[in-house]
């Protein structure tokens, strides 16, 4: 094996198996985050067969009156894990996505030719920060999307359209999240046209249409699955100053150190490069879509710092595609520089070396902190204190305000309906006063020390809503609230105070006079 491939293969190879071991020293999963609800919805899968919809666990909102799975291939991506505890499953999903992201940015990478150690470099990029590192153990099925989407615009770039065709279809399979990979596939036929290579633009835009048509046709609720698209996905983001979304739906201002570093590097190196006389063509950039990449990234970087901080998740990839292009243009010099003598001082190590070396730092780094705060906090995060639900006779409809709960509360007990989860948005979407009632476990009454919440007319509203047999609120934001809730007549605790989650039975006649 040469080392142009030995390098970059041993590289991956050690990452995910840095990564892999740092999330074994916890027994509880990463998180309560997404990841849970799909491995729990695959395990349903895998005993009662793959078209599931998810008006199986809610009753309220947006999936529960419009039956589909706006995830199918995602959750069916899961089955293989269903094998292992979930725990263990969901931290061989992750460190299975991390390699994914890794071998299809070689895989892009790797026609350019570069010396192994600036793959090697790239590479490390992705773990350069701790809050795009963080996202990726979630074991959220995202990170996918993100290689569909670097898999997509390389096809484009490279005229492989068989592949561009494959990886819609999947992509339009997987999730909602397909828009991304269409949309760069797009931007490709845009600049073939400004190209004007037509009988390219024109081969992309059928194999485009191609794989995104035999993706929802061969999806198991296609009409819902178009109408899901129009009517949520593409309409929630832009709802921001209305609703309250998720952290990730917000900019990431404050966060883009690490994305900033690396744009402003590359702009220094092109800099010296043009100082040194290192002629950057702007045709040749554009004919090997070098300015498509830019654009892009230019787009993602924006976007990330004004709009939805969860465009990291494009953005790093992007922006670690568009340093390799450029350091292809710039060969000459960059060789130049990164074998520079650090002389006097160490005059045996060359800048190259040196920057690898801070590199591997950093991954370690980044790596070694996540699993330190993973670790000391791995008691928060047990399955366990979800067993509570668990004595839920099947059937049953349980009222959960805290919608973010609901992978957790899912696991601890598949065989009952919830009255939201996923996505709170997915309530404001079908009914505004419901979601706003919802909206009240995290309003400064509920949340003061001593909360001032009239429980038993809030209960009695919400119940006009989502007509339940119990309800589930956390020691976390609904902590004020219990006290309130345990005096609430009508309501009856089934769990000892104090307990991570707690579960009252509604009793018949609640809130009537």
């Amino acid at each position: 094996m040469s080392r142009r491939i030995l390098l970059p293969f041993l590289t991956i190879l050690f990452l995910s198996g840095a990564t892999f071991g740092s999330l074994l020293l916890s027994s509880s999963p990463t998180s309560w985050d997404d990841g849970l609800r799909h491995i729990t919805m695959a395990r349903v899968m895998r005993e009662e067969g793959i078209d599931q919809t998810w008006d199986r666990f809610l009753f309220g909102g947006y999936l529960a009156e419009h039956p589909l799975d706006p995830w199918f291939l995602a959750d069916v991506s899961y089955i293989p894990f269903t094998a292992f505890p979930d725990a263990l499953g969901l931290k061989l999903y992750a460190t299975l996505g991390i390699a994914a992201l890794l071998l299809a940015l070689w895989y892009i990478i790797a026609p350019m030719k570069l010396p192994a150690p600036w793959v090697t470099a790239l590479l490390l990029l992705v773990f350069v920060m701790q809050g795009f590192y963080g996202r990726l153990v979630l074991a959220r099925p995202f990170v996918w999307s993100t290689v569909f989407s670097l898999l997509a615009l390389d096809a484009v770039l490279r005229r492989r359209w068989v592949q561009l065709t494959c990886v819609l279809l999947i992509a339009t399979l997987f999730s909602q999240l397909f828009v991304f990979p269409l949309l760069l596939a797009l931007s490709g036929v845009a600049w073939l046209l400004s190209l004007r290579d037509r009988r390219a633009a024109i081969t992309a835009t059928t194999c485009i249409a191609l794989g995104v048509l035999a993706g929802v046709a061969l999806h198991p609720h296609p009409v819902s699955y178009v109408l899901y698209i129009v009517a949520v996905f593409l309409r929630i983001p832009f709802e921001a100053r209305s609703l309250n979304l998720g952290t990730e739906m917000y900019p990431g201002f404050l966060s883009a150190t690490a994305p900033t570093a690396i744009l402003g590097s590359l702009v220094l190196i092109c800099t010296g490069a043009h100082t040194e006389g290192h002629k950057i063509r702007l045709r040749a950039l554009h004919e090997d879509g070098t300015t498509l990449l830019a654009a892009l990234t230019a787009c993602a970087f924006f976007a990330y710092l004004f709009a939805w901080n969860r465009m990291i998740d494009l953005l790093l990839p992007l922006l670690i595609f568009l340093c390799a292009r450029v350091l292809k243009h710039i060969e000459p010099f960059a060789k130049e520089l990164f074998t520079v003598s650090l002389a006097p001082l160490l005059p045996r190590i060359r800048g190259g070396t040196l920057l690898l070396a801070t590199l591997f730092a950093a991954a370690l780094c980044t790596i070694g902190r996540a699993a330190a705060g993973l670790y000391t906090t791995a008691a928060d995060r047990v399955l366990a204190h979800a067993a509570p639900l668990a004595a839920i006779p099947a059937g049953s409809r349980v009222l959960n305000p805290e919608w973010f709960l609901f992978p957790l509360f899912m696991h601890g007990n598949p065989h009952v309906r919830y009255a939201t989860g996923i996505d709170n948005t997915f309530m404001a979407v079908t009914n505004r006063s419901a979601y706003q009632l919802l909206e009240v476990t995290f309003s400064p009454a509920a949340t003061l020390p001593r909360a001032v919440v009239d429980t038993r007319a809030w209960i009695s509203q919400l119940l006009e809503h989502f007509p339940s047999d119990y309800l589930v609120l956390s020691n976390g934001w609904g902590k004020n609230l219990l006290p309130l809730l345990r005096v609430t007549p009508g309501l009856t605790e089934l769990t000892e105070s104090g307990a991570k989650i707690e579960v009252f039975r509604i009793e018949r006649g609640f809130g009537g006079e």
